[in-house]
């Protein structure tokens, strides 16, 4: 679910004639066509609408694969939203939603750390450990499943 709804909306709204010119903003004036008081009070976030918090689906040390380009990797840390630049977001190829946990993994066989979206990764299952110069650094064994997370942390995190 990726809204959920505090305060029902009318199945229909009157027409928006005449407010927006009268300097009122779009939702103000359909809060006000609708019947809405949109005048800020103690209650007022019962009549908006706030995104669902996604949980994290991944921990640090489990394997994933990423869904689109196929690579296997291991979650070294996560944040519970995008934190990239908007830079670095609008040169991403794919631009996930950014109101979700967001992974760093390191890429087997590689020197690679990608920052994937949680919608870009599943689990991945082979049990198969993952090549990378950076595993010893941040996790202290391979249990044969996934990785055992050390204390490290992980910069900027």
């Amino acid at each position: 679910m990726a809204l959920s709804v505090f305060h029902p909306w009318p199945e229909t709204v009157p027409p928006l004639k005449g407010y927006c010119e009268s300097g009122l903003s779009a939702g103000v004036a359909i809060a006000a066509r609708a019947g809405f008081d949109p005048t800020p009070r103690s209650d007022y976030d019962s009549y908006m609408i706030a995104p669902a918090v996604l949980s994290p689906r991944f921990r640090p040390g489990q394997l994933v694969r990423h869904v689109r380009y196929g690579y296997r990797g291991v979650v070294v840390d996560f944040d519970t939203r995008c934190k990239a630049s908007d830079e670095w977001y609008g040169k991403n190829q794919t631009q996930p939603p950014r109101n979700q946990p967001w992974y760093h993994v390191l890429v087997d066989a590689t020197q690679n750390v990608t920052y994937a979206a949680q919608t870009s990764l599943e689990a991945d299952p082979s049990g198969e450990p993952v090549s990378h110069p950076l595993i010893e650094v941040f996790f202290s064994e391979f249990t044969g499943q996934d990785y055992v997370r050390n204390e490290v942390p992980w910069p900027g995190g």
